[in-house]
C-alpha cells in the first residue's frame, strides 16, 4: 500500500503471541483442546475450521510460523505479547520470566520484524524485577497484563509496578473484553483501566480487542482519558460476518478516541483460521467499500502502521 508522497505504509501488528506446550498451564490447553474438538458455536471458526486440527498448530516457540505469516501477508513488524496465566491456572513448565527472555532473544535476532513486550501477572512478588529486566536488560519495548488471570489492574498493591512502568515510558497493553476459556472476565472491562488512567497521566495504555463486548465503555473512557489507545485484534469474525457492524464500531472508536489512538492487531495465532494477518489488513484497507461506512485514507494508514510506529518510537 502506498502512503503519502509515494512512501509505503508499513503494517504493524500490535497484538500477536508466541507459545509452546510448556509455556501455558495444562488447564488452559485441556480447555482449548475440548473447545477445539467440539467446535462450539461461540467460537466456531476461531479455534477450528472444518475438522479439528489440534492445538499444536499454535505452537511456535522460535517464531518461524509468525515470520512466515508476516511475509505472506505483508506485515512489517509484529508486537509479541507473553501470557502469564500461572497464578490462576497452575504454573507452566516454562516460567513467565523464561518466556520473556526467549521472546526477547527472538526480537534480538529479528530486530526489524519482531518487537517484544514483557508479560507478567502483577501479583507476583518479583513482578517489578521481571519488568525491569525485560525493559532495561533485554530491550523489550512495553508491558502486557491480562486481568483475566484474576486481578484488578487498578489495585493499590500494584502501585510500585505501575509507577515503574510509567517512569520507563513504555506502553502498557492490557486485555479488555470477555475473557476466553478458563480465564475470568471480572476485571476485563475498559472501565477497570480508569484508576490507572486517572492516576498516571503519562502512562499510555492500550486496551486490547477494542474493549471486546464493552465498546461504548471503551469509547467514553477513552474520550475522557487521552492516553488510552485501542487495538482491533479479535474482531476478525465480526469483520468477516458483519462488515457493516465492524465498520460502524471502528468508526465510533475513531470518532471518540481520534485516529491517532487506534492500532491494527490480530491476536495471531488464535485468529489465523478466521483470517490471516494479511487478509485482515486488506479487509481494514477495504472497509469503506465493504461496510458502507466512510474511512479516510489517512485514518486507515494511521491504524495499519503509523500509530503503532509512533507509540513504539520507531521509524
Amino acid at each position: 500500500m502506498s502512503g503519502d508522497g509515494g512512501q509505503e505504509t508499513r503494517v504493524i501488528d500490535f497484538h500477536v503471541h508466541l507459545m509452546d506446550r510448556s509455556w501455558l498451564p495444562g488447564k488452559w490447553w485441556r480447555w482449548l483442546e475440548r473447545r477445539d474438538a467440539s467446535r462450539g458455536t461461540g467460537l466456531k471458526g476461531v479455534l477450528a475450521k472444518g475438522r479439528p486440527r489440534g492445538v499444536e498448530r499454535f505452537f511456535d516457540p522460535e517464531g518461524r510460523k509468525l515470520l512466515d505469516a508476516m511475509d505472506q501477508g505483508g506485515i512489517h513488524r509484529s508486537v509479541v505479547l507473553p501470557l502469564d496465566y500461572g497464578l490462576l491456572l497452575g504454573e507452566p513448565e516454562t516460567s513467565i520470566r523464561e518466556q520473556n527472555r526467549r521472546i526477547a532473544e527472538i526480537a534480538l535476532r529479528h530486530p526489524s520484524r519482531i518487537v517484544a513486550f514483557a508479560g507478567v501477572d502483577p501479583r507476583r512478588p518479583e513482578a517489578e524485577a521481571i519488568v525491569e529486566e525485560g525493559i532495561c536488560q533485554l530491550g523489550m519495548k512495553g508491558v502486557k497484563l491480562h486481568p483475566g488471570a484474576g486481578f484488578d489492574p487498578g489495585d493499590d498493591g500494584f502501585r510500585p509496578l505501575m509507577e515503574r512502568v510509567a517512569e520507563l515510558g513504555v506502553p502498557l497493553l492490557i486485555h479488555t473484553g470477555s475473557a476466553f476459556g478458563p480465564l475470568r472476565s471480572r476485571w476485563c472491562r475498559p472501565l477497570d483501566l480508569d484508576v490507572l488512567l486517572s492516576r498516571y497521566a503519562d502512562l499510555r495504555i492500550v486496551a486490547a480487542h477494542m474493549g471486546g463486548g464493552w465498546l461504548d465503555e471503551l469509547c467514553w473512557t477513552g474520550y475522557m482519558k487521552p492516553q488510552l489507545y485501542a487495538d482491533v485484534s479479535l474482531w476478525q469474525m465480526r469483520c468477516r460476518q458483519a462488515p457493516r457492524e465492524f465498520g460502524a464500531s471502528l468508526r465510533k472508536v475513531l470518532d471518540m478516541l481520534g485516529m491517532e489512538r487506534v492500532l491494527f492487531g490480530t491476536d495471531w495465532p488464535f485468529t489465523a483460521d478466521v483470517m490471516s494477518p494479511g487478509k485482515y489488513a486488506d479487509a481494514v484497507r477495504g472497509l469503506s467499500e465493504s461496510s458502507g461506512v466512510r474511512f479516510l485514507s489517512a485514518e486507515i494508514k494511521a491504524i495499519l502502521g503509523r500509530n503503532g510506529a509512533r507509540l513504539l518510537g520507531i521509524e
